[in-house]
């Protein structure tokens, strides 16, 4: 099963599908989750030393932290005053 990052509702789904089949049929189950490192692998790690252009573009995007929070606020789950409180 594949699912992309950027959207954590997928990954949700694809998790608990996991759990659940797990259960029921007492076998693994495999989730490639594709994503990309914002800030590379670890916390000495330049990217964008091997990486330019992508890394230039990766962080020209909102995070998926932004981009949920957004969808959350244009479907009236939140408010922008939650997102704000939640933050601090």
């Amino acid at each position: 099963m594949r699912v992309n990052t950027a959207d954590p509702e997928s990954v949700i789904k694809a998790c608990r599908f996991m759990v659940r089949y797990w259960h029921k049929y007492g076998k693994d189950v495999l989730i490639d989750m594709v994503g990309y490192r914002y800030y590379g692998h670890n916390e000495v790690d330049e990217p964008s030393f091997t990486q330019p252009l992508m890394y230039q573009k990766i962080r020209s995007m909102k995070s998926s932290v932004e981009k949920y929070a957004d969808k959350l606020i244009e479907n009236k789950v939140v408010t922008a005053e939650d997102i704000q409180k939640l933050k601090e």
